[in-house]
């Protein structure tokens, strides 16, 4: 949605009373549940305008298309809306109706152009320059009149952010006459048939190069049948949903598995049908054994997120423990937030520990290798390793033996220490489970130093100073905040 009151990762703030709104366009990418904006990677925009198509001077579409409100429908996997250029006059009656599959990496649009749309020009729109972040660089490539391979660079545009490469392959269902750069990072792809009634779009996305996104469409959508694919996606979601069974009122019902829906929107598929990724935003192609995921919050799934998709999901903890440890090759330790395949140093502490120790406590970490026990543990062995190693790695781990004061030695002292505390706990766990018994000896201490700030006779939990003889005290003027 175009900016009014909020930022775009809403989509949905708009000034009260208004009942549509200037569209910037259908984002094949989104950050979904947290509280930073990303992705946007490749926008489209179906027109029908009575007018040429231009951009101002913010890189906007001079005749915007408004999405009305009451007309929107969506299930999982599945979005539909009805679109009106906003140069519409009361005589001007064209519309756009709109839908919208997704696959694993693919998806595909439709677009009927209603009755009231003669005479004007159709075309669709693709954006590179996405509001989420800032575009570097953005190249078209069209290899037939009906098939176009994208690339776009962007930087990354705050602190959880990263720069990234992303790329798709684009085709239409009529032939593109023109390909016209319109503004930065922007395409008017003029529809050879301008009385064509129907308009499907098929794409495949990739984070590894042009190549990939063709093989991801061409192995994931075979057909231009937008039901048939519509009915795919939803007994995808079906079966997904239905590893649960719930018995309520229909109310109660609807939340529930709205929630449920929410809670498998991360972490997200990375790696092409082929296993190809690439590590670090831009950085090296690589080809496993598994599954590559990304968009790992840690910080903040590894109390519930986690734990509810190794019930419902026990088959992809091999997928994501190998996917964390990926990044630890990367990196040196594990990641606390992986965006796009790369390390952005968000939040605090080693939650990768916990999600990975909680895994292997589950056995769902133990490979079916009937050579030896020591292969069959050699995932929660390397999960162990790299849990210890990034430990000895964390911020303040060093100072005081692990006591960590507050500034000048290191902010985030109450914060960390628990955090560590709990990560600790959870490697202590998993040494146990292996049979280290002495690494398990050691973090059950480490995860007590919790204990030394506690305030006895606040009852609090509160941050530690060092005094000027060196003793470390209880910050005396430190007040909770109201």
């Amino acid at each position: 949605m175009a900016k009014s009151q909020w930022d775009y990762n809403s989509g949905y703030h708009r000034p009260p009373g208004a009942t549509s709104s200037p569209l910037l366009g259908f984002g094949l990418t989104a950050l979904s549940g947290t509280g930073l904006n990303d992705g946007g990677d490749f926008i489209l925009l179906p027109v029908a305008s009575s007018s040429s198509i231009a951009v101002n001077k913010h890189n906007n579409i001079i005749a915007a298309q408004l999405l009305h409100d009451s007309t929107e429908q969506a299930s999982p996997g599945y979005y539909r809306c009805t679109l009106q250029s906003s140069e519409a006059t009361a005589k001007d009656t064209s519309r756009l109706e709109v839908e919208l599959v997704a696959q694993l990496r693919s998806g595909m649009m439709r677009v009927r152009f209603g009755p009231g749309s003669a005479g004007h020009q159709r075309a669709l729109i693709v954006n590179l320059g996405s509001p989420q972040d800032r575009l570097e660089q953005g190249t078209a490539s069209q290899k037939t009149p009906l098939l176009t391979l994208w690339t776009r660079s962007s930087a990354a545009t705050h602190h959880c952010s990263t720069d990234h490469t992303a790329y798709a392959a684009i085709e239409t269902s009529v032939p593109v006459s023109s390909l016209i750069e319109i503004g930065r990072g922007m395409w008017l792809l003029q529809l050879e048939d301008q009385q064509v009634e129907e308009l499907v779009v098929r794409v495949g996305l990739s984070q590894v190069d042009e190549a990939g996104a063709l093989t991801n469409l061409r192995a994931e959508l075979d057909s231009w049948h937008f039901d048939a694919t519509v009915a795919s996606a939803r007994g995808t979601w079906n079966s997904a949903l239905g590893r649960v069974r719930a018995e309520s009122d229909d109310k109660d019902l609807v939340r529930f598995y709205s929630a449920l829906y929410h809670a498998m929107m991360g972490p997200t598929l990375f790696s092409d049908v082929d296993r190809r990724y690439r590590l670090g935003g831009r950085g090296k192609i690589e080809k496993k054994d598994f599954d590559f995921y990304s968009t790992f919050s840690l910080w903040d799934t590894y109390r519930a997120e986690h734990p509810l998709l190794n019930l419902l999901f026990p088959e992809l903890a091999v997928h994501f423990a190998k996917s964390l440890l990926a990044m630890k090759q990367q990196t040196g330790k594990l990641p606390r937030w992986v965006l796009y395949g790369k390390e952005t140093g968000c939040m605090i502490g080693y939650p990768a520990a916990n999600v990975l120790s909680e895994a292997a406590l589950k056995g769902l970490l133990r490979l079916p290798d009937p050579g030896s026990l020591r292969a069959t543990q050699s995932l929660e062995l390397e999960a162990l390793e790299a849990a210890v190693d990034t430990s000895k790695r964390a911020e303040g781990a060093q100072l005081l033996d692990r006591l960590i004061p507050v500034s000048p030695y290191e902010y985030g002292g109450v914060s960390k220490a628990l955090e560590y505390a709990w990560s600790d706990s959870c490697i202590a766990k998993l040494a146990g489970r292996l049979g280290k018994e002495e690494q398990r000896k050691h973090y059950v201490k480490r995860s007590q130093l919790y204990r030394l700030n506690f305030d006895s006779g606040k009852k609090l939990i509160l941050p530690r100073g060092v005094g000027l003889a060196g003793l470390i005290t209880h910050l005396s003027t430190w007040r909770p905040a109201t």
